[in-house]
């Protein structure tokens, strides 16, 4: 497995892609623009909930819906933690479909295809409706 600063480090270069790709710049462009505003991202709501569950279904995790979540979400960094946090309670449980990406070198991390048994999009969070 990769060192937590690699994992993290991996999570914050696909945020930065998913963003850099619905703002149509490069990521350099936004990492630059980012640091200049400050530490939260400038992103509503409908946004960063479009992120999370991109985020939730490329490393195979899903975020506890609560405060602390939405906070972390207002800066990459803090939302790469919440997510590296995530995939290593998965690791206690046993190996992730996402392991062997996080532990290996991989290709441009904009592929959309998620590790086999990814949660879908449409599948209901546990206490949630149907």
């Amino acid at each position: 497995m990769s060192d937590p600063d690699s994992r993290r480090s991996r999570v914050e270069d696909f945020i930065l892609e998913r963003l850099a790709l619905l703002e149509q710049c490069e990521v350099d462009e936004l990492r630059e623009r980012l640091l200049a505003d400050g530490a939260e991202m400038p992103y509503d709501s409908v946004v960063l909930v479009e992120l999370m569950t991109t985020v939730e279904e490329h490393f195979g995790v899903r975020l506890p819906l609560e405060l602390a979540t939405a906070r972390d979400m207002r800066a990459i960094g803090s939302f790469a933690r919440r997510v590296c946090e995530e995939l290593d309670a998965g690791d206690a449980d046993g190996p992730s479909p996402v392991t062997a990406w996080t532990a290996a070198p991989h290709g441009d991390g904009i592929d959309d295809t998620g590790a086999e048994g990814t949660p879908d999009r449409g599948v209901a969070r546990e206490g949630e409706p149907t």
